[in-house]
């Protein structure tokens, strides 16, 4: 039994990294901040500078939730779910049991996961100037699960409420990849997230409908794909 779960936890891996590999190769598993496409938009949760906390986590969610259906939501094939949790760095306390449990009953036994040592997306200097991101512990969970298993709306207000400090809060850092399509999805905190693709046809729809919510520098970064 054990040596079937290693050899599931290493197939799986591996299934991913070789998807990853081909189609992102500039991606890695163990640093999250490389996680992202060809084409990358930013979606703001709101135009105004400043909101009240209500207003902008239900602002994110309604408005992520909209645009992650639009995303998946004709695939036919499973969604990769990584998600990363850092050590230390969870002020607020969370409840894994609470995200495990927006993909089904039993899926925390679905999820693979690992405690890591990650690069983070900080920057520090070695003594002869050199740049180089600082290393921390993460617990890194990935699991495959058709759409129709997924509570995204509740994964997405969850990961809203966290730096607000409102229940449910989840404090997984989550990254959503469609391997039929080539897009992803993330949701950074209730003030924005980010949709992917290779290529424009699958973000096109999203680019021009909502254009009022992207921000300047996406729209000037990725002009040449969408005019």
């Amino acid at each position: 039994m054990l040596l079937n779960t290693r050899f599931t936890m290493h197939s799986i891996r591996h299934k991913l990294e070789n998807y990853l590999k081909i189609f992102y190769p500039d991606t890695q598993i163990d640093t999250e901040h490389t996680l992202g496409g060809k084409i990358t938009i930013r979606i703001n949760t709101s135009e105004e500078e400043t909101v009240e906390n209500n207003k902008r986590i239900s602002q994110a969610a309604s408005r992520a939730t909209l645009i992650w259906n639009k995303l998946f939501g004709k695939t036919q094939n499973p969604l990769w779910i990584i998600s990363y949790k850092y050590d230390g760095k969870q002020l607020i306390k969370t409840n894994d049991e609470y995200y495990f449990q927006q993909f089904g009953s039993d899926s925390n036994n679905k999820f693979i996961t690992t405690n890591e040592i990650v690069h983070s997306g900080m920057i520090s200097f070695d003594q002869n100037g050199n740049e180089y991101y600082e290393k921390i512990g993460a617990t890194i969970s990935i699991g495959k699960f058709p759409i129709e298993k997924i509570n995204i709306e509740n994964i997405l207000t969850g990961i809203a409420n966290r730096d607000n400090g409102i229940d449910p809060k989840i404090g997984q850092s989550d990254y959503f990849l469609d391997a039929e399509n080539n897009t992803g999805f993330h949701l950074y905190d209730d003030r924005g997230f980010f949709v992917w693709a290779d290529e424009p046809t699958p973000l096109r729809e999203i680019y021009e409908t909502h254009l009022d919510w992207i921000s300047n520098h996406t729209r000037e970064d990725n002009e040449e794909y969408f005019n």
